[in-house]
């Protein structure tokens, strides 16, 4: 079972590379970026849904044969330290399956070193539903190197020669700053304030007499709403196919060691599709975290109930109701955090909300899925 990845990582020296991919090609590069797994230690081939690259209607086939037959023509310029420049290629190979629906690539093996050491030498979130509707691949490449800075300061200074790098501008088009400034800058503000998370205001700095680049002044703001709709999604694939099924998937969200935990502590195919529907109507921010703690704490108490006593079915529900306003809380809390935040904090949250979830109980909640 595969489900539908929303957000790419991007290593930073790949955001600070050089590269011109057109828009279908910065699509493909960043679709596969988000069904990246570092566990796979030997099978390097991944499996992309083609509807995530192109939402939109046309023949997406076509659109993708043309778009991976681009990105695998082009090299990256990346600079690894000063002075040196590294050329590589990103894909090694990559499969199209005429009728399927599904595009299998292999990421060319001098870049999964970046890939692999990203979390110690940074990479930047992106979501994918912010960069799909951006026609400009000047304006995703723009987002990326905003969205970089986005966490941390905002300012960032892009010099001349360093955007023509990072944008793949060629030199003999936009012969003058003022150019790229009306003709991409302009455009790719526009594009990040109507589809991101972020947007910025900008202004040109001057070397002597003449530009020497652009100072950009970065704004988060609240981007589109994706609410509940990966988990729709993922269980219409569930119920339409026979294979696979919804242990499939919950394994595709957390790991196997935590659906065989859930299993082992009462859970049956019949509670995961009941705490799926569930967390459907009550998640409000973020599903994924809500289904997960619904799941680890029992929230409806339908594993308790099915194995207590009669008289003990009334305190169960009660206790449940608490587990569910605790879960409900946390899911607000963690709302204006940063993707980084989130995700670090989330990896220690099961302890935090023991008490109130669980009374004081200490159970252990190791294996828990990291988001």
């Amino acid at each position: 079972m595969q489900i539908e990845r929303t957000t790419a990582r991007k290593p930073n020296a790949l955001i600070e590379s050089g590269h011109k991919y057109d828009v279908y090609e910065t699509r493909v590069l960043l679709a596969a970026l988000a069904y990246w797994e570092e566990d796979k230690k030997h099978d390097h081939i991944y499996r992309i849904p083609l509807k995530t690259l192109f939402p939109d209607s046309g023949d997406k086939y076509q659109r993708a044969k043309v778009a991976v037959r681009g990105v695998m023509s082009r090299v990256l310029d990346i600079s690894t330290e000063p002075g040196r420049h590294t050329y590589i290629n990103t894909f090694e190979s990559a499969d199209i399956f005429d009728g399927t629906g599904i595009m299998e690539i292999v990421f060319h093996k001098q870049v999964r070193p970046f890939l692999v050491e990203m979390k110690e030498n940074g990479y930047t979130p992106l979501l994918l539903r912010y960069t799909l509707p951006i026609q400009s691949a000047y304006s995703v490449r723009i987002y990326e190197l905003l969205r970089q800075y986005k966490d941390f300061q905002t300012h960032r200074r892009i010099s001349l020669e360093e955007l023509r790098l990072f944008l793949g501008i060629p030199e003999d088009t936009f012969h003058r700053p003022n150019d790229i400034s009306e003709r991409i800058i302009d455009r790719a503000q526009e594009h990040l304030r109507d589809n991101t998370d972020i947007s910025f205001d900008y202004k040109p700095y001057k070397m002597g007499r003449k530009i020497g680049g652009w100072d950009f002044y970065i704004t988060a703001q609240e981007g589109p709403q994706e609410g509940v709709v990966q988990l729709d999604l993922a269980l219409e694939v569930v119920q339409k196919k026979k294979e696979p099924t919804i242990e499939d998937l919950l394994e595709d969200l957390y790991g196997k060691a935590a659906v065989e935990k859930w299993k082992e502590e009462g859970h049956t195919e019949k509670t995961f599709l009941e705490y799926f529907e569930y967390t459907k109507s009550k998640a409000k921010t973020n599903p994924k975290f809500y289904l997960q703690f619904a799941l680890e704490k029992d929230s409806l108490g339908t594993v308790a109930l099915s194995k207590a006593p009669k008289k003990q079915k009334a305190a169960i529900k009660k206790q449940a109701e608490i587990q569910t306003m605790a879960i409900e809380m946390a899911e607000i809390h963690i709302t204006p955090m940063t993707e980084k935040e989130q995700e670090d904090w989330l990896n220690l949250l099961p302890k935090k909300l023991r008490r109130s979830m669980m009374g004081g109980g200490d159970d252990a909640t190791e294996g828990s899925a990291t988001m």
